[in-house]
């Protein structure tokens, strides 16, 4: 079968995808993911063939995901980023049905079902946090309010309505030019929330049309560290690990700033990601490892004490997974949502929103993070629990048998 992958947003949107496409590739199946140009190489270490879309991904996750900023200002601030690259977006999009036996997308509000719906071909649309209304959780996107369940059904409704009107402003003209049909498009695709019942319960009201898989997450990656990394975590007591992805929020040199100013406070070691910050690290301090190559989460945070991260789904799934407690400084976006289900869990202190990080307020956080003994009695149970699951595999399985698929690999 030849199946297209689309995934639109940062590293924690497309590297789920990446590895959903490695195992549809070693079941047999010919992949191409088609992604921001800056994340190709998670592309090519999956081994997948690809299809750069034409946004620039730094101004796009820059302009987004900003400290502070109105969750109701977050599609208005998507659009404005998107209005110029929309429609050449949308035509590379819809080139991806061609020739396609089944697509698999993030989520792009309606748009993906039309598309199929026109070329005829099944969709299953990967959900990363929970996106259909119910009172147990407020829209990710939107931030929760704590006004109850009540509350929570209508903050969906306006993420939809914005969702909408969007669509009816910028891509409803795209899909009149190409004889794309809108209306009633979204029951169309197969849904899969790729995220675990053990993190994120599942709600009262989602039917069985939902598929809760688990967690997208590398399960076999060996890794060959850096001889500089080894020689550092077998140099003293296993060190942190901070990092804060692919966001920038238009100031990542002052959040750099900010967390050398804590680990001096407190001398912890750390392994530090800087990110897309641009700052010269050569005089990083001997307490701290400054990670330029990539090295896989799922290796690197297992012999970490414990995580500080900006709470992405992906990043929060293999710390959690790794049975390490985390501190989470939420930027933006759906973060908010994955800080919370980490304090829930009891993994975690109270998350410190990048708007408020200060070396002060980090160095305080750190302190209560390591010592604390119930967050990593808990980190421990809940990752042994996610150990037991392989959301890919699962994934596989039930794309494969939605198209007619019985006997994949062993």
């Amino acid at each position: 079968m030849r199946i297209a992958l689309i995934a639109i947003g940062s590293t924690g949107d497309v590297q789920p995808m990446a590895l959903l496409g490695r195992e549809l590739m070693r079941r047999g199946h010919q992949v191409r993911l088609s992604a921001f140009s800056a994340l190709e190489p998670l592309a090519a270490r999956a081994g997948l063939s690809f299809c750069a879309l034409p946004v620039n991904a730094e101004a796009y996750i820059g302009s987004v995901i900003r400290p502070g900023a109105s969750p109701l200002s977050f599609l208005r601030r998507l659009t404005g980023v998107l209005r110029d690259t929309i429609e050449p977006t949308l035509d590379l999009m819809f080139e991806a049905f061609q020739g396609a036996d089944a697509v698999v997308c993030t989520f792009c509000g309606s748009t993906p079902a039309a598309m199929a719906a026109k070329a005829g071909v099944p969709l299953f649309e990967i959900r990363y946090v929970p996106l259909d209304p119910t009172g147990t959780y407020s829209m990710p996107i939107m931030r929760g309010l704590p006004f109850g369940r009540a509350c929570n059904r209508a903050v969906y409704r306006l993420g939809f309505r914005m969702i909408a009107e969007i669509e009816r402003r910028y891509v409803h003209p795209w899909c009149s030019r190409n004889g794309i049909a809108t209306a009633g498009s979204q029951s169309a695709a197969t849904l899969f929330y790729a995220f675990s019942g053990h993190v994120v319960p599942r709600a009262p009201g989602w039917g069985e049309a939902i598929r809760q898989v688990g967690f997208f997450l590398d399960e076999t990656e060996t890794f060959a560290p850096p001889a500089a990394l080894r020689t550092f975590l077998d140099a003293g007591d296993a060190p942190l690990y901070i990092g804060f992805g692919s966001m920038t929020s238009g100031d990542a040199g002052n959040t750099l700033r900010a967390v050398l100013d804590a680990l001096s406070r407190t001398k912890l070691r750390a392994v530090l990601a800087p990110g897309w910050s641009g700052m010269d690290t050569a005089l990083f301090p001997e307490n701290v490892y400054c990670q330029k190559e990539f090295i896989p989460h799922g290796w690197l945070f297992e012999r970490m004490r414990a995580v500080v991260h900006h709470g992405g789904a992906g990043t929060t799934a293999s710390s959690l997974r790794a049975g390490v407690p985390a501190l989470i400084v939420p930027f933006g976006g759906d973060q908010f949502f994955w800080s919370e289900r980490v304090r829930a869990l009891g993994c975690g202190p109270r998350p410190l929103p990048r708007a408020r990080l200060t070396g002060r307020a980090l160095a305080k956080r750190l302190e209560a993070l390591v010592a604390t003994d119930v967050y990593f009695e808990n980190a421990a149970r809940v990752g042994a629990a996610l150990r037991e699951e392989s959301g890919i595999r699962l994934a596989a399985e039930e794309i494969e048998r939605a198209l007619g698929i019985v006997n994949g690999p062993d």
